[in-house]
């Protein structure tokens, strides 16, 4: 996720293109199950206050969840089936009163197709 505002002279804040972290969609075969992971860049500081929403969603029936922190630090969400339908996982960040913002989508994960021994 990349910060979409340039800096001017003299301001405390950080400029547009640098990295904040990185959203994942993460998958267990075991559980058949997906859910969506923000992970910060390790060294990165924002300027408070930070506002961090990490979602992960099933459009085919609705269900999902939206999770908010006020720091930047590595955020899950809960696992969602993915034999129900296709989990996309979100992430939005913005920084004090007028400093950047960012966001994140990933594609739909799918359940995997199931390969047969032969």
């Amino acid at each position: 996720m990349l910060l979409d505002r340039k800096v001017t002279a003299g301001e405390m804040a950080p400029a547009r293109g640098v990295r904040i972290g990185h959203l994942e969609l993460r998958y267990s075969l075991t559980c058949d199950s997906a859910w969506a992971r923000f992970v910060p860049t390790p060294g990165s500081r924002l300027p408070a206050p930070v506002s961090l929403y990490v979602t992960a969603s099933r459009a085919a029936d609705g269900a999902g969840a939206k999770y908010h922190v006020t720091h930047l630090n590595i955020t899950r969400t809960d696992m969602y089936l993915t034999w129900r339908g296709g989990v996309q996982a979100i992430a939005e960040i913005s920084i004090a009163e007028g400093a950047g913002k960012a966001s994140a989508t990933t594609r739909c994960l799918r359940r995997p197709a199931m390969r047969t021994r032969s």
